[in-house]
C-alpha cells in the first residue's frame, strides 16, 4: 500500500521483541476486531502516537508520513484518527485523553490482579518450606545441646568417613552397605525403614525421635529434580561440620582418635556446626554425613540461600555469597566460624 511505514520500537537490546506498527497516509487499511476491544486498541495506537511525536517532533525520519491513522472496524463502523487528541501546551504533539488514561491504568489493575496471586503462591510455598527447614535445624540444634549435656559438653562425631571404627555420629553408626548406591531407586516401597533404621542408630535420633527432622521439604524421596537418582547418602539434606573432631579433616577419619571437642571450647555461639547441602543433581559429596565447608557447601534452594545450624542453637537462612565468603580456609592458627577446630 502507498505510504506504508512499519515503525519498529526495540526495547532492551530488542529482548521484548519488535513492536510493529501499521502507519499509513490514508486510512484504507481496516482490521475486524470484537467491540470490547476497540478502546484497548485504540489506546494502545495512541500511545504509539504520543512515542513517535516525542521521539520524531519534526517529523524527518518519516517525511512522507503527514500524520499517524489508525483504521479500525466494527461492524460497519469505522474509526480512525485521532482530531480529538489533547495537546502538550505549546506544542503539537499529541496526548491521551482521561478516558485512555483511566483505561490503562485499569489494564495494569487488571494484569496485577492475575499476576499477584500467582507470585504470592509462589513466594508462600517458598516461605513454609523455608519455616520447615528452620524447624528442622532447631530440633537438631535442641538434640546436639541435649546430647552434649549428657556427655560431658562434647559434640556428636560428624560423621567424617565410614570406618569400622568410628563411633555412631550425629546422623548413623556406620553408612549401610547399599547406601553405597542409590539406595532409593532399588527399592522405594522399604526406603523408608531401611532410612529410619539407619537414623536411629545415630546419636541424635533418640532426641529427636523425627527421621523427617534430617531432611528438607525440598528434598523430598525420589525427587527427579535433585540428585535423588545418583547420590549414595540419601539419610539427611544436612551435614555436620567436620571442625567438631577434626582441625584439618582427613580423608576417611582413618587414625583419629575419633575425639570431639567440647562446645565451651569454640570461640563463638556464631560458627557453624550444620548446614544444607546442595542437593542438585551432580552437586556435593553425598558419601558420608559431613563435608568440608569451602569446596562441599551449602545449595540455593531457598532463594539463593540454605539453612545453617550455629554452635548456639540458632537456625537461619544465609545466601550462597555470604557463605562462601565464611568458606575461605584461614591460615594456620587462625578460625573464622566455618573453621573453627580449638587446635586449628
Amino acid at each position: 500500500m502507498s505510504g506504508d511505514v512499519l515503525c519498529l520500537a526495540s526495547f532492551g537490546g530488542q529482548a521484548l521483541g519488535d513492536c510493529v506498527i501499521k502507519r499509513t497516509r490514508h486510512p484504507e487499511h481496516r482490521i475486524q476486531h470484537h467491540p470490547w476491544l476497540l478502546l484497548p486498541v485504540r489506546v494502545f495506537a495512541r500511545f504509539v502516537s504520543v512515542c513517535q511525536h516525542r521521539l520524531d517532533p519534526s517529523g524527518s525520519m518519516y517525511p512522507n508520513v503527514t500524520k499517524t491513522q489508525v483504521s479500525l472496524v466494527l461492524g460497519k463502523q469505522a474509526v480512525h484518527g485521532f482530531t480529538s487528541a489533547l495537546r502538550f501546551p505549546g506544542s503539537g504533539r499529541a496526548a491521551f485523553t482521561l478516558v485512555e488514561l483511566l483505561v490503562v491504568i485499569a489494564v495494569i489493575a487488571i494484569l496485577a490482579c492475575l499476576l499477584l496471586p500467582a507470585l504470592a503462591a509462589t513466594n508462600t510455598r517458598e516461605a513454609s518450606q523455608r519455616i520447615a527447614c528452620l524447624n528442622n535445624n532447631r530440633q537438631l540444634g535442641l538434640a546436639i545441646r541435649m546430647y552434649a549435656n549428657d556427655n560431658q559438653d562434647f559434640l556428636p562425631y560428624p560423621n567424617w568417613g565410614n570406618s569400622s571404627s568410628a563411633p555412631a555420629g550425629w546422623l548413623y553408626k556406620t553408612l549401610p552397605p547399599q547406601y553405597s548406591v542409590a539406595v532409593y531407586n532399588l527399592n522405594p516401597a522399604s526406603f523408608e525403614n531401611s532410612r529410619t533404621l539407619a537414623i536411629s542408630n545415630g546419636v541424635l535420633y533418640r532426641y529427636t525421635l523425627n527421621t523427617s527432622a534430617f531432611r528438607c521439604p525440598l528434598d523430598p524421596p525420589g525427587s527427579t529434580n535433585t540428585s535423588w537418582g545418583s547420590r549414595a547418602q540419601q539419610l539427611s539434606s544436612y551435614v555436620m561440620n567436620p571442625s567438631a573432631a577434626f582441625a584439618f579433616p582427613p580423608n576417611g577419619g582413618s587414625g583419629s582418635s575419633f575425639k570431639t571437642e567440647k562446645i565451651s571450647s569454640i570461640w563463638s555461639s556464631e560458627c557453624i556446626v550444620l548446614w544444607e547441602q546442595d542437593f542438585r543433581s551432580g552437586s556435593s559429596d553425598w558419601s558420608d554425613g559431613s563435608n568440608f565447608p569451602d569446596v562441599q557447601g551449602i545449595g540455593s534452594h531457598h532463594i539463593n540461600g540454605a539453612i545453617i545450624l550455629t554452635i548456639g542453637g540458632q537456625a537461619k537462612w544465609i545466601s550462597v555469597k555470604d557463605y562462601n565468603t565464611k568458606a575461605v580456609q584461614p591460615p594456620p592458627g587462625t578460625k573464622n566460624l566455618l573453621w573453627w577446630n580449638p587446635n586449628q
